[in-house]
C-alpha cells in the first residue's frame, strides 16, 4: 500500500519535540517518544477519545472480547492503536504518558529518516498477532529514496519486527536489521502474520513490489518460528498469488489469511490505491503456504454506497465466531490525499479524501463471499464432490456446509444442512449397498447417514494438516481419510499401509481412492504427483507437468489397473486401463471443479462444480444438478 502526505502540524508538532527528549520508563523498558509525522487530512489522534478518521491499512484481532485496530501513520502516532467492543465505536488508545499514545514510538533504527528529521521515519502498514505468549507486530520501513527506485513514491521498504506484552503496546523494535527485504526494486511490504488455529504455526504474508506492467507484484508466505519473531528453521519463501485477474490491474497488495469453518481463506488488494478502481479479492488456499485458488467472483468488495476505492484488506473471527473483515476505504467523491499541504490553515483538511476504517460480515457461498446482510440462502452451498450409487444410474452431491443433494435412484438419507459445523465438508463416499453415505469434514469430523456406520474420526484431535479425502473399504466397514500432508487415517476394517505424513511433499495432497480389494490406496496431489500403498500400483502422474490448474480430486477404474484424476478446469488425466472420455479442460466454465465419480462399470464419469453443475461422460447419465 503507497503511503500519506506526512506533513507536521499545529499542536502535535510542538508536542512531539518536547517529547522526543524526554525518556519515559515503561515496563522496565526505556522508550523515546519519536515525533511521527501527522497527515495533514486528519486530526489529532487524541489519547481516549472516539476515532473515526483517517485510518490507512487496518490490521485487526479480537483478545478477550475486545478488539484493537492497527494502521498506518495517522494523527500523529506512528502505529495508531483503537479498541473497540461492538466494531462500531472505536476510541483511540489511552496515553501512557501526557499526550503520548503511539503504539510504536521507536521505529526501526535502521530504517531511513523522512526529510531532514532523523525521528521521522517512513513507517507504515503494521500487522499483529498474538504468538508465543507475546503481541508480535511485522510492520514496513523505508530504507531508501531515490528517483530511480521502481515505485510509486520512490521509496525502497523493508520488513522489521516489534513485540509487547499488551495488544496496546507499545510495541518494542530491538532488531538490527530487516526481517524480510525482497530483491527487486521497490522491496517489502504490507507484513501480516497468521497463527493457524488448526495446528498452532505461525506464518508471515507479505508483499513484494514489483515493477508495476512489467514485473507482477507477488505476495508470498513463510512459517515463522516459535516466537513468532524470526522465520522457522528450514523454512522457505512461497508465492501464494500474483497478479492475473483484470480487475487487479498492475498489483495485489494487503495479503490477510484466515481459517473459517475449517477451510483457509486469502484476503487482499488490488490496483491503484488512490482510485476508486482499488478493489479486494478472496482466495481459497489448501494450507497456509499454498496452493490458493481465487475466487472467479473477485472482486469481492469494490467501490459503492460511496465508499470508493476499499482495500487494506484485514480478515479476523469476531467473539460470535462469525467472519468479519476490515478495510479502508475513500470518503466520496475523493480517491486521493488533499492536494495541497496548507489545508490546516484553511480548516478544510477533514473535508478532503481519507481512508476510513470499515468492518463488514462475510458470508461464505459457492461462488466466494456474500458482504454484509443476512447469510444466503442455503442454495447458496459449495458443492465439493459427487458420489456415484453401485448401479451407476444416481448419485448424490455433497456441499460444504453439509448440503446433499440426491439424483435418479441415490437415496435422500440426511445431511447436515442448518447444522453448525467446526469444519467444512471436504468430501463424500458412497456404501456398497448404496443405501447410505458419509459426509467428511476438514477436521477429520464424520457424518453418517442411511446404513453408513460410524467407525471413528478424528474431529477431536489437533492434525498437523487439515483433512481433504476419503475413501470406503469394499466391505463398507471402514473407511480411510487423509490430510493435506499425506498422512493416512484408518478406521474400521481399513487397514494403514502407509502414508506421506512424514515426507516434504512439493504440493499439499488433495484427494486419494482405494483399490477394488481394499488392501491399498492412492493419494493425489495438487500437482498429479501420485503415492502408491498397498497393493496400489503406480501408473504414471502428472508430477514433472505444467499444468493449467492444480488437480482436485481422483477416481479409481473398477478393475484397479487404471485411475483418472481431475483438475479445477475439468481437465481429465487417464492412466492405466482408466479410459479418457472427454473433458472441459477446453470450456469457460462458471465455476471450478471440485469433485468426480466413475462408473461402476468404468465406462464413463462425472465431474461436478463448485455451483453444483455436472458434466457426464461416456457411458454414463445426467440424472439432475444443483
Amino acid at each position: 500500500m503507497r503511503r500519506t502526505c506526512r506533513t507536521l502540524w499545529g499542536i502535535r508538532t510542538v508536542v512531539a519535540a518536547v517529547l522526543a527528549a524526554v525518556a519515559l520508563v515503561l515496563g522496565g523498558l526505556s522508550v523515546v517518544e519519536s515525533p511521527a509525522a501527522a497527515y495533514p487530512g486528519a486530526p489529532w489522534f487524541e489519547p481516549g477519545k472516539p476515532y473515526s478518521a483517517n485510518f490507512p491499512d487496518p490490521s485487526v484481532i479480537e483478545v478477550g472480547g475486545t478488539y484493537y485496530a492497527y494502521a498506518t501513520v495517522t494523527g500523529g502516532s506512528y502505529v495508531p492503536v483503537m479498541t473497540s467492543t461492538d466494531l462500531q465505536t472505536w476510541v483511540a488508545r489511552e496515553a501512557y504518558a501526557p499526550y503520548v499514545n503511539d503504539g510504536l514510538p521507536n521505529p526501526a533504527s535502521w530504517g531511513l529518516a523522512e526529510g531532514s528529521d532523523p525521528l521521522n521515519k517512513d513507517v507504515h502498514a503494521p500487522g499483529v498477532a498474538q504468538i508465543g505468549g507475546q503481541f508480535v507486530m511485522y510492520y514496513t520501513v523505508g530504507v531508501a529514496h531515490s528517483a530511480s527506485i521502481a515505485s510509486s513514491d520512490g521509496w525502497r521498504r523493508c520488513i522489521s519486527v516489534a513485540t509487547s506484552t499488551s495488544p496496546l503496546g507499545p510495541f518494542v523494535d530491538n532488531s538490527t536489521g530487516p526481517v524480510v527485504c525482497d530483491a527487486d526494486p521497490g522491496g517489502s511490504i504490507d507484513p501480516q502474520p497468521f497463527v493457524d488455529p488448526s495446528t498452532g504455526t505461525a506464518y508471515l504474508l507479505w508483499k513484494s513490489e514489483g515493477v508495476p506492467g512489467s514485473q507482477p507484484t507477488r505476495i508470498w508466505g513463510r512459517q515463522l518460528d516459535a516466537a513468532g519473531t524470526g522465520f522457522a528453521a528450514g523454512s522457505q519463501p512461497t508465492v501464494l498469488a500474483f497478479t492475473d485477474q483484470g480487475w487487479e490491474g498492475n498489483l495485489i497488495e494487503n495479503p490477510s489469511m484466515v481459517r473459517y469453518q475449517g477451510q483457509l481463506y486469502l484476503f487482499y488488494s488490488g490496483n491503484d490505491w488512490e482510485s476508486a478502481n482499488y478493489a479486494m479479492g478472496s482466495a481459497r488456499c489448501s494450507t497456509p503456504l499454498g496452493p490458493c485458488e481465487k475466487s472467479w467472483s473477485n472482486p469481492l468488495l469494490a467501490s459503492r454506497d460511496g465508499q470508493l476505492g476499499p482495500g487494506g484488506s484485514s480478515a479476523f473471527i469476531d467473539a460470535q465466531g462469525r467472519l468479519q473483515l476490515a478495510y479502508h476505504w475513500w470518503n466520496a467523491p475523493y480517491s486521493s490525499y488533499p492536494a495541497y499541504p496548507g489545508c490546516a490553515a484553511t480548516s478544510t483538511c477533514t473535508s478532503q479524501g481519507q481512508r476510513r476504517l470499515g468492518i463488514v460480515e462475510l458470508h461464505p457461498t459457492w461462488y466466494g463471499f456474500e458482504a454484509g446482510g443476512d447469510p444466503p440462502p442455503f442454495g447458496g452451498d459449495l458443492a465439493v464432490d459427487v458420489a456415484s450409487t453401485p448401479s451407476g444410474q444416481g448419485y448424490v452431491i455433497a456441499g460444504a456446509f453439509g448440503r446433499v443433494n440426491s439424483y435418479g435412484d441415490a437415496p435422500a438419507v440426511g445431511s447436515m444442512a442448518g447444522a453448525t459445523l467446526n469444519s467444512l465438508i471436504v468430501d463424500a463416499a458412497m456404501t456398497p449397498s448404496g443405501d447410505g453415505y458419509w459426509l467428511l469434514g476438514g477436521d477429520g469430523g464424520v457424518f453418517s447417514f442411511g446404513d453408513a456406520a460410524f467407525y471413528g474420526s478424528t474431529g477431536s484431535i489437533r492434525l498437523n494438516q487439515p483433512v481433504v479425502g476419503m475413501a470406503a473399504t469394499p466391505s463398507g466397514r471402514g473407511y480411510w481419510f487423509v490430510a493435506a500432508d499425506g498422512g493416512v487415517f484408518s478406521f474400521g476394517d481399513a487397514a494403514f499401509y502407509g502414508s506421506t505424513g512424514s515426507i516434504r511433499l512439493n504440493q499439499p495432497v488433495v484427494g486419494m481412492a482405494a483399490t477394488p480389494s481394499g488392501r491399498g490406496y492412492w493419494l493425489v496431489a495438487s500437482d498429479g504427483g501420485i503415492f502408491a500403498f498397498g497393493d496400489a500400483a503406480f501408473y504414471g502422474s502428472t508430477g514433472s507437468l505444467a499444468l493449467n490448474r492444480p488437480v482436485v480430486a481422483m477416481s479409481a477404474s473398477p478393475s484397479g489397473s487404471g485411475y483418472w484424476f481431475v483438475a479445477s478446469d475439468g481437465g481429465i488425466f487417464a492412466f492405466g486401463d482408466a479410459a479418457f472420455y472427454g473433458s472441459t479442460g477446453g470450456l469457460v466454465l462458471n465455476q471450478p471443479v471440485t469433485g468426480m465419480a466413475t462408473s461402476p462399470a468404468g465406462t464413463g464419469y462425472w465431474l461436478v462444480a463448485s455451483d453444483g453443475g455436472i458434466f457426464a461422460f461416456g457411458g454414463v447419465g445426467f440424472f439432475g444438478s444443483q
